[in-house]
């Protein structure tokens, strides 16, 4: 069952990714036709993780790094790769989109921005620059020492084994290795820990005064990155782990003096692009580019059907909690070791104990209440949220628990833009819940008004809200509560229980 599960999420992520990646390729076809403004479509991961050396000495990890390609390779090799980079370009030819739907295509725009990668990242060996960088106040023992000169070694040999690769996105991952080769050399100079910056490009910025519990969030961002520091030597696996922790623990520990911090968005693998200027182009007549964009666009029909028929949504009879069990029906039927034949129904009741049919189901507590009726459940657990675990430890005080029933008053909730406007929580307040719902109800109907008038300005946020505040309002009307509150910016210890935190895997695992 686990495999007909991974294997229906793998199509259907093929799927995706072809409609992106065909959406791009029509976009660099155009462009090299003109019909596409000068706009930059590529971009050039991994080469935003440089800036200008700022130091009056030359980047003494790139002159390393030259000697030893001088060595191994010759001292024409670079130029030499450059060269026959640019050969490849001009030879490049269109995409190939008569492949089935679920075939992966290697198109003409990924091909191009990968040999254009590869480019760069040959061309940056030979320029002064530095790796952008953050610094953890935390000394290296003579353990990390040891560790982190082996793996300076084992980077030096995955950058000179890159250089001569054959697979496809080797300029991408020659300009990883370089950055994190800088920052192991910064390490091991100064003495203190040194990492690439490794946030997202667009990361979400978060106003440091809106971090509840900075300090509790701060000790547990430390406690991972030491859970994350390997008792033996580095795989490049458990490098980019301890990278991903230190830069959280490095953004986290700028919140007192910055206005804004990076909350999210570390990454094991940063790719922080920069625009790819089209210097040169591929060899393709105008009528070969024209016959590339008509075989894309019947390939994108295909596409599009095949999407909207294993894709369609409806509330009721097509939406999460029918199609999961639809799924695990379908994964019974086809799975050799559960499909049984001594009946109709049997080969689907057997394996679960029971049968849930998807379209009486739809509603998803209900859905709850017929797993625990009539499937065989061995565990059932409660996550509890983040305002009742905080509700729990106000369990002896009256006033401070009164005051966490109003937003205005409560000490566990900010107001953020993930929520529209409401006045009370209802989801402890069973008898009370219409009368305060009429009181949010009011609330979502102020914030719908007051969209109006901000219309030209937010582009219809406030009107927006107001109308999905609405939405979630009035079912308090008759006593049924659908909305919790948003806490968009907790740690996993601060939003899960201890129980549940013991639970998850360690780190350091």
């Amino acid at each position: 069952m686990k495999d007909h599960f991974s294997q229906l999420y793998a199509n259907q992520e093929l799927l995706f990714k072809a409609l992106a990646n065909l959406q791009k390729d029509r976009l660099f076809l155009q462009q090299l036709l003109h019909e596409q403004s000068s706009d930059t479509v590529l971009q050039i991961k991994g080469l935003g993780l440089f800036k200008a050396n700022p130091k009056s000495i030359a980047n003494q990890t790139l002159q390393h790094l030259q000697a030893l390609i001088n060595k191994t390779y010759g001292v024409d090799f670079l130029a030499d790769r450059v060269e026959q980079l640019n050969k490849t370009i001009t030879r490049l030819t269109p995409s190939d989109w008569s492949k089935p739907l679920a075939t992966p295509v290697y198109t003409l725009a990924e091909h191009y921005q990968d040999v254009q990668t590869a480019r760069h990242a040959i061309q940056l060996l030979q320029q002064d620059v530095a790796a952008e960088t953050i610094t953890l106040n935390q000394p290296l023992t003579p353990a990390d020492t040891q560790r982190l000169e082996h793996f300076q070694q084992q980077l030096q040999n995955n950058i000179l084994s890159l250089l001569n690769s054959k697979r496809p996105d080797w300029g991408y991952a020659l300009l990883i290795n370089i950055a994190r080769l800088m920052a192991v050399n910064a390490s091991l100079t100064a003495q203190h820990w040194v990492f690439i910056d490794d946030f997202a490009e667009h990361s979400e910025q978060v106003p440091s005064e809106q971090i509840p519990d900075l300090a509790a969030q701060l000790q547990t961002a430390k406690q991972r990155w030491l859970a994350a520091k390997p008792s033996t030597q580095f795989t490049e696996m458990a490098y980019s782990r301890l990278e991903m922790t230190a830069n959280h623990y490095a953004e986290l520990s700028k919140a007192g003096e910055v206005v804004t911090i990076r909350y999210t968005g570390e990454q094991a693998l940063p790719d922080k692009p920069a625009p790819l200027i089209i210097d040169s182009v591929p060899n393709l007549s105008v009528a070969e580019l024209k016959q590339a964009l008509a075989d894309l666009d019947h390939y994108e029909t295909r596409l599009h059907q095949q999407l909207a028929h294993h894709n369609r949504y409806d509330l009721v009879t097509r939406n999460c909690v029918t199609e999961l069990f639809r799924t695990i029906d379908d994964a019974i039927l086809n799975s050799p070791a559960l499909r049984l034949t001594n009946s109709t129904n049997t080969h689907l009741e057997q394996p679960l104990g029971g049968h849930i049919r998807a379209d009486y189901n739809f509603i998803p507590w209900v859905s709850f209440q017929s797993v625990q009726s009539q499937l065989h459940v061995s565990d059932s657990q409660l996550l509890p949220s983040y305002r009742g675990l905080q509700l729990e430890k106000l369990a002896n005080q009256p006033l401070e628990s009164l005051k966490e029933i109003s937003t205005l008053t409560s000490s566990s909730y900010l107001f953020n833009s993930d929520d529209a406007w409401f006045v009370f929580f209802t989801d402890d307040m069973m008898l009370l819940r219409p009368v305060f719902g009429a009181f949010n109800i009011a609330t979502a109907i102020t914030q719908s008004i007051f969209g109006l008038f901000s219309l030209p300005f937010d582009d219809g946020e406030n009107l927006h809200a107001g109308a999905v505040g609405f939405l979630m309002s009035a079912p308090e009307l008759v006593f049924i509560n659908i909305r919790k509150g948003s806490y968009p910016y907790l740690s996993p210890a601060l939003a899960l229980s201890n129980e549940v935190n013991r639970l998850l895997p360690d780190a350091s695992e």
